[in-house]
């Protein structure tokens, strides 16, 4: 049973696709894993450039095309849906992309690594 949900309002869990939930928690957790292990990780050999290997390709070169996809996919969704319910997309698309603009220049302005490499 869907309810109708307000404008302005995120879905209910009814309307929400789960296994698209359990992906994109998929990829965040593994792009947290490899910033973790670049965050901690002091290259100091061969064993070390075998470990960042293993990460590189079982995480980072998943992680990220995976969550760039499920995040591409979310907006379509949401595009679909607000034009089934008669909403203007494209300024609300912009809204997004603005809001998102912004907090990338917000986080681009925090220094990262604290120890010096």
């Amino acid at each position: 049973m869907q309810t109708e949900v307000p404008d302005g309002v995120a879905v209910n869990a009814d309307s929400r696709i789960a296994v698209l939930d359990v992906l994109r928690g998929l990829a965040l957790l593994g792009v947290l894993l490899v910033n973790i292990y670049d965050w901690l990780a002091k290259p100091s050999g061969v064993a070390d450039s075998f470990v960042q290997g293993i990460v590189n390709l079982l995480f980072e070169h998943k992680s990220w095309p995976m969550l760039s996809l499920l995040f591409g996919l979310g907006f379509a969704i949401q595009i679909e849906r607000a034009r089934a319910k008669g909403l203007p997309v494209v300024w609300m698309h912009l809204r997004r992309m603005a809001v998102l603009c912004g907090l990338g220049i917000g986080k681009s302005s925090i220094p990262l690594r604290v120890r010096g490499n």
